[in-house]
């Protein structure tokens, strides 16, 4: 999830949703894994000096062939995750989140507030996510090699349900507590073992459904922040 616009005066933070910058980020993901899936195919067509075997029923079937398709589904998953942002981002806009600090084990309240007006179906849905950047092993296509993929890891999810008023540009209520077993924000995205929050707000709507994604910062805890005098990240 990429980076959201965000202001702080004081300990009040003002965050835009992120959908124009995940559909840049799941863009060149996607593009990424297309690229990977063509230079595997390569490498097979050009090292492999038997027949390919493709009867996965069969003695002789060779599992390398599956490889590139695993990440030409990767590449065509998040394409198409994408387009979603990018349709999402022209419908309806920009979306804002304003929060106090989020600290470790400690509440989060605010107000999120949508460009226009929308009547949802049944009320909109908020998902409040902890997720870690995870490390996989992926089989190389010369025996015995290993690649390497980061992926999410969603640590815990909080749920909140709100109901739709017609008056969502006035703004929802914003309410969590977070558990005091998980861990504040740190380290960057793409680096194994990082921790991000992220607040998904969801609603169901007649055509495109509503979907905004806000990157929450959240500190240590207000004991240790006091301590180290100086921001946890």
């Amino acid at each position: 999830m990429s980076r959201s616009s965000r202001t702080v005066e004081g300990t009040h933070l003002r965050i835009e949703s992120a959908n124009k910058e995940n559909a840049a980020h799941y863009g060149s993901t996607g593009a990424g894994y297309l690229f990977l899936s063509v230079l595997v195919v390569g490498g097979i067509v050009f090292f492999n000096r038997g027949p390919l075997i493709l009867d996965v029923a069969s003695p002789d079937f060779n599992p390398i062939v599956v490889i590139p398709l695993i990440f030409a589904i990767g590449g065509a998953f998040n394409l198409v995750r994408s387009g979603k942002d990018r349709l999402r981002a022209g419908w309806f806009g920009t979306s804002v989140l304003e929060i106090d600090e989020v600290f470790a084990g400690h509440g989060m309240h605010g107000i999120l507030r949508t460009a226009r007006d929308l009547n949802p179906r049944s009320g909109f849905v908020l998902r409040l996510q902890c997720i870690r950047s995870k490390q996989i092993a992926v089989p190389g296509q010369r025996s015995g090699s290993t690649h390497y993929n980061i992926i999410d890891d969603v640590l815990c999810e909080l749920t909140q349900k709100v109901e739709g008023t017609g008056r969502s540009s006035v703004g929802l209520p914003v309410d969590f507590n977070l558990p005091p077993d998980m861990p504040a924000t740190h380290g960057a995205q793409a680096i194994a073992g990082s921790i991000r929050w992220a607040l998904i707000a969801e609603a169901r709507l007649a055509g495109l459904n509503y979907n905004a994604v806000f990157r929450i910062p959240v500190r240590g805890r207000r004991a240790e922040h006091g301590k180290a005098g100086a921001p946890s990240s």
